[in-house]
């Protein structure tokens, strides 16, 4: 598993939801900095400042108000500086048209969220596959993430 620290921005507007991924994720790797933000306009100050620029995964949320996660994606991938950044986009649902254009946009995974925050072993395959250069797929078989895989 990584040894270094690893820097993960999450866009979420739920509370609850910010509680448990940050206590799963540091659980998993406990040399974890999130940092998060609540809302749209929020992620879009974000990735303008240099701090954004260390960030090393996203997690975004599809739902979210102000901009939604597929209105961050795009203004993220059109930033030259920070396009290589991997984003694993969450959701409440698999809803055909957001997997769709997540996929299309330039997302590297896309997740139901009642998933990711009831298993923990989902938060290590992602960072295993971080770690090994992976998350970067063209295949859209691989890019719904619905259970844990091998």
């Amino acid at each position: 598993m990584i040894n270094s620290e690893i820097k993960v921005l999450l866009a979420e507007d739920d509370e609850d939801d910010i509680d448990f991924f940050e206590l799963a994720l540091i659980s998993v790797h406990p040399r974890t900095n999130l940092t998060t933000v609540i809302d749209g306009e929020q992620f879009f100050r974000f990735i303008n400042t240099d701090e954004a620029e260390n960030i090393d995964m996203i997690f975004l949320d599809i739902n979210m108000p102000r901009k939604n996660g597929l209105e961050c994606l795009i203004e993220l991938r059109c930033n030259k500086k920070l396009d290589h950044i991997p984003v694993i986009m969450l959701s409440t649902s698999t809803n055909e048209r957001d997997v769709d254009a997540s996929f299309l946009l330039g997302a590297n995974l896309y997740i139901s969220k009642s998933y990711l925050l009831s298993e923990l072993s989902i938060i290590k395959k992602i960072l295993m596959l971080y770690e090994h250069n992976e998350l970067f797929t063209t295949d859209k078989k691989k890019f719904v993430l619905t259970s844990v895989f091998k």
